[in-house]
């Protein structure tokens, strides 16, 4: 449903799609370690430090509505990061793929299709657009700032702090 997406869900879609572009392209072109760079950058980085940390908030939440559309955006993420990831590492994503429920007993993560990109109108309609994917990540660079304020001025997480921005 596009009328629950957050901006931070928008840009999860939006780099799951840039990332299995990125990786199809590397992969026909024989640049595995650029596949496997862009996977973990996005696996890593994208989808477990920062998006699984935003989404314990609606995962926890009372609107029963936006808990089931962020566990199943998440569900399908992961679906597909599975599937991206299985030419580098076949036996892990296997196993992954069945205890997850992505398939049956008798069915093969490997006979799985690949991650198809988004029509250029079902990214219009789920609102992907460069200019949410730069609002969301000036807004990861300002959580890093802080991070990194509080590291080097050993301030414990505890502690509230008020940053001022200029």
């Amino acid at each position: 449903e596009p009328a629950l997406l957050s901006d931070d869900d928008r840009h999860l879609l939006a780099t799951l799609d840039a990332t299995r572009a990125a990786v199809t392209a590397h992969l026909e072109a024989f640049r595995f370690q650029d596949a496997a760079r862009a996977l973990y950058d996005f696996v890593w980085s994208g989808f477990c430090d920062w998006s699984l940390e935003v989404a314990k908030t609606d995962l926890y939440a009372e609107d029963a509505a936006r808990r089931d559309h962020v566990f199943a955006l998440l569900t399908h993420t992961l679906s597909c990061a599975l599937r991206l990831l299985h030419p580098f590492m076949p036996f892990l994503t296997e196993e992954l793929w069945h205890q997850m429920g992505y398939g049956t007993a008798e069915e093969s993560i490997m006979t799985a299709p690949w991650p198809e990109p988004f029509t250029p109108e079902q990214a219009a309609a789920w609102g992907l657009c460069e200019e949410t994917t730069a609002f969301v990540e000036a807004k990861h660079a300002l959580v890093t700032a802080g991070r990194a304020l509080r590291a080097d001025y050993n301030i414990p997480p505890a502690k509230t702090v008020a940053f001022i921005l200029q």
